[in-house]
């Protein structure tokens, strides 16, 4: 593996609140979970989640998986790392007649890793290794807070995966392109870090100062995206009567879940027109967010 996600702990000098948390958390489609193969209500069929961690901090950690469909249950368990050293987790989960995925796009299954609860979130009466309702009050046995008070401390997770079945098998190394077709469901970016002079789009003019420039998706994102621009009008030009000018505005217009358009606001537009939207510097981009 030659990435991880890491986690740096900030300055926590004021100590560890009752009501203070830190975690990860990966969230699956419902869909997915409903679909997998997995008889998630009995109890003797099974998914079994795999991963490596690092903390440079030693003490015990918390997992857990949460079903949201339904009346919403979680399966916590323990994990105990020495410092500074890459620990694969396996952990087999079996099925639960209390176990609901609903068939859309919504979240699932959750895996969590649980870096500090404050007491106002957990309670002892916790049963580790075990499917049971979800409390708010009630998301793990008390936490040892050593992590959670320790100044730059560091926590490590990579090569995850959940699969059908009691066994792990090795991990599933998928090609840089296959990668980024799945996450581009999730979000995707045009321009900003990808370079200059990246085409927003082609649009029409709607007046003398008014265009709307649309972009087509590269795939259909999970639900209709959240949108946000980056840089400033000024880091765009739109091209007019053969020459490239900057736009005084642009916003957002709508959006489904194959495109999304702004609104440029510009000068000397000719109605009908065609007009072609770009960025100048990498400051300029789009971003389309759909995240569970």
């Amino acid at each position: 593996f030659r990435k991880a996600y890491k986690l740096t702990n900030g300055n926590q000098s004021a100590g560890a609140g009752s009501s203070d948390q830190l975690f990860i958390r990966y969230r699956i489609e419902a869909q997915d979970m409903a679909t997998s193969g997995w008889n998630y209500t009995s109890s003797s069929s099974f998914i079994t989640l795999s991963c490596w961690v690092k903390a440079s901090v030693a003490q015990t950690y918390k997992m857990r998986v949460e079903a949201y469909d339904g009346t919403m249950q979680h399966y916590p368990f323990p994990i105990a790392l020495s410092a500074n050293t890459w620990t694969k987790i396996i952990k087999t989960i079996p099925g639960n007649s209390n176990v609901q995925f609903d068939y859309n796009t919504s979240k699932g299954l959750s895996i969590n890793w649980d870096l500090f609860y404050g007491t106002d979130l957990t309670d002892n009466s916790v049963t580790e290794n075990a499917w049971q309702a979800y409390s708010s009050t009630a998301r793990n046995k008390d936490m040892t807070s050593t992590f959670y008070t320790t100044d730059d401390a560091t926590f490590e997770v990579t090569g995850v995966q959940l699969e059908l079945g009691p066994q792990a098998t090795p991990f599933e190394h998928r090609t840089f392109e296959d990668e980024l077709i799945r996450c581009q469901r999730y979000f995707q970016v045009l321009g900003g870090s990808n370079g200059t002079y990246d085409t927003m789009s082609t649009g029409a003019c709607a007046s003398s100062t008014i265009a709307y420039v649309p972009h087509r998706l590269v795939t259909s994102m999970r639900s209709t995206p959240s949108f946000t621009l980056l840089g400033a009008a000024s880091d765009f030009m739109y091209t007019r009567d053969g020459g490239d000018h900057n736009p005084s505005a642009i916003v957002y217009d709508q959006a489904g879940k194959n495109m999304m358009a702004v609104k440029m606001t510009g000068t000397s537009l000719n109605q009908d027109d065609a007009t072609r939207l770009f960025n100048i510097n990498t400051n300029g981009g789009y971003l389309m967010d759909a995240e569970i």
